[in-house]
């Protein structure tokens, strides 16, 4: 079983790293979004601290483009799904389930230029690989999606005719890295977090030293003011949606 932060909204463990603040989503209206310009569709990275707080279905976090043709990270039925093209061109299930109101990393990283299909995204969850109930990977290694391209990317909801969908719960130092991967060895997992050699529970680095260009973004979200504030140095900012200074949490 995938050990997960059995905390409180916020207060990571002291003696180590913890993010700056949250920001909690209200699984209704509350989104963050952010047209990118065109870049390299075939590798990049997205990483995110969440806590759920309602366990619906649907329960988004990451998303680009509207349906009937979104990229988008969400949970079904308590599993992580990640969604190329709503499933079409890729999707990868995990088995097991994610349901405690407990702090998750979520990182995926995309290199599609991979020889071998399996490795053209990879999935982490607190530091390992979940194993996949359903694995069907890009079949080219060409494959150019919605994620990183010039497509409005929402952080907490995706959008389509009549389907949209919400998270519920919190997010702690989202960001995305533009034209790397943990694939091709610019980052390793270890980067984002790592184990505690005491409990043996993932937990937090600190990624504000990490490499951003192009696209790259990286939200503290300890701004009530200035919430999609990006401080990567790129300026890629975000704008709230039905998102106000009491969204915010901090230590």
């Amino acid at each position: 079983m995938l050990q997960s932060v059995p905390i409180g909204i916020l207060s990571f463990p002291s003696g180590g790293y913890a993010p700056a603040g949250a920001l909690m989503f209200d699984g209704a209206a509350d989104t963050l979004s952010r047209t990118f310009s065109d870049s390299d569709g075939t590798e990049f990275i997205f990483s995110v601290w969440v806590k759920r707080t309602s366990f619906s279905d649907n329960d988004t976090i990451f998303a680009a483009g509207s349906s009937p043709n979104r990229d988008i990270y969400f949970f079904v039925s308590n599993k992580l799904y990640i969604n190329l093209n709503d499933g079409s061109d890729a999707q990868l299930i995990t088995s097991g389930v994610f349901r405690d109101t407990a702090w998750y990393h979520i990182l995926v990283s995309h290199h599609h230029g991979e020889g071998t299909a399996s490795d053209r995204i990879k999935v982490y969850v607190n530091g390992v690989e979940p194993s996949l109930d359903t694995a069907n990977y890009p079949s080219s290694s060409t494959y150019v999606g919605k994620f990183n391209e010039n497509q409005v990317h929402y952080l907490g909801s995706n959008h389509g005719s009549g389907s949209e969908n919400w998270f519920s719960g919190y997010m702690a130092d989202p960001l995305f890295i533009d034209t790397k991967s943990i694939q091709e060895s610019d980052f390793a997992i270890t980067d984002f977090g790592g184990f505690d050699e005491d409990t043996g529970i993932w937990m937090p680095k600190d990624v504000s030293g990490l490499s951003y260009s192009g696209n790259s973004f990286y939200l503290d979200l300890s701004n009530g003011s200035d919430i999609g504030n990006d401080v990567s140095g790129n300026n890629n900012d975000f704008t709230p949606s039905s998102i106000s200074a009491t969204n915010i949490v901090v230590d």
